[in-house]
């Protein structure tokens, strides 16, 4: 259809012919351009002769006249008739010089890959230049599926907006679970600190008291000499005491014989 209708695909429907002149006007006024306008109300449609498709339908490739196979709202009938009431659609080149030759050459003719005989015979085809443009006939299309496409990724945007707040959200958690565990670390730290300085002192205490008592167990070790070395001196004095009180017996006797003799002898004399 975009290539039964060529340049017309660019007229411009509006109401009124006055509308139309309008809108020429103003073309005019603001040098924007030309263009052509399809007033509603003065537009008649175009047809082929009923008698004539009845000839040709029964052909294997025709396909139909142009106004027949397209949807469209009935307010613009006229216009579609217009446009495209005219035209034959085949299916193959061959079949569309086949169909030109059974209606003499009077419509224009064109094949479902977008060949075209022309009223007259002149025929024009080939491969089309790709180009970046799209189609008035696929716009509404690919607009549906851009839409749909579009609102898919605003509804998988949503979701990666939600799973990033949730991500987020737990990310925060785990900071501060993760600031927490330092602070509990810290805390253990600091007591493991107090612990380790409070131990290094009980070492030193035990360390001074192993010192006092190996100094005592010297000083004692020492006394123990002393009392056995005075136990033995001690020893030894009662030894000669006695030795001396056994001396003195001796003598004590000694004396008391002698004061005996000598009593005796003053007593003779």
């Amino acid at each position: 259809m975009e290539t039964a209708l060529g340049g017309q695909a660019q007229h411009i429907v509006v109401g009124k012919d006055h509308e139309a002149r309008e809108a020429i006007k103003w073309l005019k006024k603001t040098n924007s351009g030309r263009a052509t306008l399809l007033p509603i109300s003065t537009i008649r449609p175009r047809h082929i002769d009923p008698r004539l498709v009845d000839q040709i339908q029964n052909h294997s490739g025709f396909v139909g006249v142009g106004s027949e196979l397209v949807e469209y709202d009935s307010t613009y009938e006229p216009i579609i008739k217009n446009l495209i009431g005219n035209v034959l659609i085949s299916n193959t080149l061959k079949d569309a010089n086949e169909l030109a030759s059974a209606t003499n050459h009077r419509y224009r003719i064109v094949t479902l890959e977008g060949d075209v005989v022309n009223p007259g015979g002149s025929m024009s085809g080939g491969a089309k230049k790709r180009s970046n443009q799209t189609s008035l006939f696929t716009r509404d299309r690919e607009l549906e599926e851009v839409q749909t496409k579009l609102k898919d990724f605003e509804n998988k945007s949503l979701d990666f907006e939600r799973q990033l707040s949730d991500k987020k959200k737990r990310l925060k958690q785990v900071q501060e679970d993760l600031q927490q565990h330092q602070l509990d670390k810290d805390e253990l730290y600091n007591q493991y600190q107090m612990v380790k300085e409070g131990y290094q002192a009980l070492q030193a205490r035990l360390s001074n008291i192993n010192d006092q008592l190996s100094v005592y167990d010297q000083e004692n070790s020492q006394h123990e000499e002393e009392m056995n070395t005075l136990g033995k001196e001690l020893s030894n004095i009662k030894d000669k005491l006695q030795s001396q009180e056994e001396q003195s017996e001796s003598l004590r006797g000694d004396i008391d014989h002698l004061s005996s003799n000598q009593s005796d002898f003053k007593a003779k004399c």
